[in-house]
């Protein structure tokens, strides 16, 4: 999703203030498998990639947030 749709989605739905960092497709250059995402949203966030954890339910995700040095937990497992 684009980020000129994710964040009125957001907060039509209540859910913004849920999320310290919010990044769409069109925020990176290289999508998932790329770690581009996960990296982008830790830098947002001010964090460490290996102090994140990704919930993920596709296998590009997962390997896009090992590929950034996050754990990652498949969510279709649980």
């Amino acid at each position: 999703m684009k980020a000129p749709s994710l964040r009125p989605l957001l907060a039509h739905l209540g859910l913004r203030r849920y999320f310290d960092a919010v990044v769409a497709a069109d925020h990176v250059k290289h999508h998932k498998p790329a770690p581009d995402t996960f990296l982008l949203c830790a830098q947002r966030m001010g964090v460490q990639p290996t102090q994140c954890v990704v919930f993920e339910d596709a296998d590009f995700g997962i390997q896009a947030a090992r590929a950034a040095g996050m754990d990652a937990v498949d969510v279709r497992l649980l």
